[in-house]
């Protein structure tokens, strides 16, 4: 009987101490909701600015970029460029760069016939190498279990070796399994929001 009656205490105060009334509420308009959700959005569909599309045809599934996101691309040349985009124009778009060594900011002019490969995610620079005391869990179960001591087994030494090699992969995915080639399945193309 204890727990039924602080139980309902419990609910009335909860709704009449803390609940607003769904009338009394003031809804936010359109533009509240489009600006709170997606801002650089909101902003190109408001300034009638062109953006990025990259369409997975095979899919139909689209991924839209606006002006003020990071993108990553590498070009037809090779190089990779990872930048905020500052420009889009009816047929390029522009990447500006900060460049620290001579304090200055760098633009780069790109048409979408010129990406060879984009990436899905950040990508870091350098390779990311990382250790993990898991790789050495053959060692102490192959001592614990049979006895046979780490520096006698050559075998285990190429084991810890390849899962090193896999874990250095897995810390590295972003620039390996994080990117789509530009191909047939693959296309960039820029509209305008009107």
């Amino acid at each position: 009987m204890l727990k039924f009656f602080t139980t309902s205490i419990f609910i009335l105060v909860c709704n009449f101490g803390f609940a607003q009334d769904p009338h009394l509420q003031k809804p936010k308009s359109v533009d509240e909701l489009l600006k709170s959700e997606n801002p650089l959005k909101y902003k190109s569909i408001t300034e009638h600015q062109n953006y990025l599309v990259i369409e997975n045809l095979r899919f139909l599934n689209r991924k839209k970029i606006y002006i003020g996101e990071v993108i990553g691309i590498k070009d037809k040349k090779g190089e990779f460029h990872q930048d905020e985009i500052y420009e889009i124009s009816d047929s390029t778009f522009t990447l500006i760069h900060y460049n620290e060594n001579s304090n200055h900011f760098e633009y780069s002019i790109f048409r979408p016939e010129d990406v060879k490969r984009y990436y899905t995610k950040k990508v870091h620079k350098g390779i990311k190498w990382r250790s993990s005391l898991f790789a050495y869990a053959p060692l102490a179960y192959d001592w614990l279990a049979f006895n046979l001591k780490p520096w006698e087994n050559q075998d285990t030494f190429i084991k810890i070796t390849g899962l090193q090699m896999c874990l250095l992969l897995i810390s590295n995915r972003d620039k390996f399994f994080k990117s789509r080639k530009i191909n047939d399945n693959y296309r960039i193309r820029i509209f305008k929001s009107y």
